[in-house]
Parts: C-alpha cells; structure tokens; sequence
C-alpha cells in the first residue's frame, strides 16, 4: 500500500520543499500541517491550490491528493 499523498511527497522531494515551508505557505502551524501532509487532517481546497502554486506543478490537484 503507497503512503498517503504519495504523490504531494514526490513533488516535495524533487523540489526539496518541507513540511515547514507548506506550513509557511498556508499559515498554519508545523503540527497542523504536518497532520493535513500526512492525512490525518482534511486540506482544504484553498490550501490544496496554495500548495500546487508553492509547488509549481502542473499535476492537478486531484493527482497531487491521491491517497
């Protein structure tokens, strides 16, 4: 079984982007984000779309959010 959000860990990796900066991006705290980056908690749309931006992917967001 793949890891949640296998592909948002992907495009983190290639871009060396961290939870830290995701947490910066959609203003919320480490242990916040790093609970939504790990599924535990819902992404909301709107941070869905602020993290494709950081990203800058051009995987759609229902890619970049598979479980």
């Amino acid at each position: 079984m793949k890891s949640p959000y296998y592909n948002l860990k992907a495009e983190m990796a290639k871009r060396n982007i961290t939870i830290q900066d995701i947490a910066v991006c959609i203003k919320k705290s480490y242990q916040t984000t790093h609970s939504k980056v790990t599924a535990k908690s819902p992404i909301t749309i709107e941070e869905g779309a602020s993290i494709k931006r950081l990203l800058k992917t051009d995987m759609p967001l229902e890619t970049l959010f598979t479980k």
